[in-house]
Order: structure tokens, then C-alpha cells, then sequence
């Protein structure tokens, strides 16, 4: 699942070696039934110690409307 996906991308940043400044950001574009915060706390819990940004489009859950939120 894409979740499960995600979880392996984000231990699998948290465990490179070299700690040069990044951060990951992730744009949750599709519905979903949990509250904004929880889904951004769940998604950052998935890698302690990563910045993780979460932008969340669950009304207009398209490509553009996605990436609009992004860049705003």
C-alpha cells in the first residue's frame, strides 16, 4: 500500500548515514476520514528525527490542486 510505501521511503532516509540538511515533503492528496493533524502527526512519526513537512488536499484531491498547495 502506498502507506506502507511511504513508511520504508521515510526509515530508509532516517537511516542514511550522512545528516546533511534536507527535509522530506509529503502532500497527502486524496480523501481521508482522520483530522488534518492526526494524518500530519501519524506521517511525521513514521521517521523521528526527519524534518517532515505534510501538506494535506483532501478536498480537491487533483495533481494541480495538490501541487498548488504545495508551492502557496
Amino acid at each position: 500500500s502506498r502507506t506502507e510505501f511511504l513508511a520504508r521511503a521515510l526509515q530508509s532516509l532516517a537511516a542514511l548515514p550522512s545528516r546533511a540538511r534536507f527535509e522530506v515533503v509529503v502532500v497527502h492528496n486524496g480523501p481521508t476520514d482522520e483530522e488534518p493533524r492526526v494524518l500530519e502527526r501519524r506521517i511525521q512519526e513514521m521517521a523521528p528525527g526527519l524534518p517532515v513537512r505534510v501538506y494535506i488536499n483532501a478536498s480537491t484531491p487533483t495533481i494541480g490542486s495538490g501541487r498548488r498547495m504545495q508551492l502557496d
